[in-house]
């Protein structure tokens, strides 16, 4: 089971079409712009194109490690239009919203209604995305084969009515495998924790 991570960073679009000067794409061959995530980091890319009916902006994300949580959209006739304060767009009032349960695509359709006079369409695209960790879980059958059948553990408590924890454990086993010394804590100073020795 992959395990996904949410991490706020955002991934940004901003462009201009002209349809008037000859902007034409299809499905196949979109205008393609990359989509970069923290300022400096490519997950994907945003893909445009129309047909005689509609507008079509596509989400792509090509980085096997990230997976798209949330989508903003402007689509305008002037650049002016798209929400923004002080220059600087602001998704959150973006016509188009969407939240999405991590996934590598989503496709915002939108009805072509500008008239043919219309010079250029101003497009913001902005997304959400997050780190999908390559953890899968364990095959705990697996591991407890490869443990040994005893190991002795002795610690030493130097902080009575001190600190809740103990720097070190000590552990000895025949077959060495998990031979050494290693870090143990204790939630309880009242409890204690008592490991003179233990079976794995």
């Amino acid at each position: 089971m992959r395990k996904i991570i949410i991490l706020p960073i955002i991934a940004a679009v901003f462009m201009m079409l002209c349809p008037a000067s000859g902007f034409t794409a299809t499905e196949d061959s979109p205008f393609v712009t990359p989509l970069i995530a923290g300022g400096n980091i490519p997950v994907g890319e945003v893909r445009v194109w129309n047909d005689d009916t509609n507008m079509y902006v596509k989400y792509v994300i090509n980085d096997s490690s990230w997976c798209l949580r949330e989508t903003s959209l402007a689509v305008e006739c002037s650049k002016w239009l798209i929400p923004q304060l002080f220059f600087h767009p602001i998704p959150e009032k973006f016509e188009f919203q969407d939240e999405l349960d991590c996934v590598t695509e989503h496709m915002y359709t939108i009805p072509l209604r500008w008239s043919s006079s219309t010079k250029c369409v101003y497009i913001a695209a902005h997304a959400v995305v997050g780190s999908i960790c390559g953890y899968e879980d364990p095959d705990l059958a697996l591991f407890a084969g490869t443990l040994p059948a005893e190991a002795t553990m002795t610690t030493n408590d130097p902080y009575l009515d001190g600190p809740a924890y103990l720097p070190a454990i000590d552990v000895a086993d025949a077959d060495d495998l998990l031979t050494g010394t290693h870090d143990g804590w204790c939630l309880s100073t009242a409890l204690g924790v008592d490991l003179v020795a233990g079976r794995v």
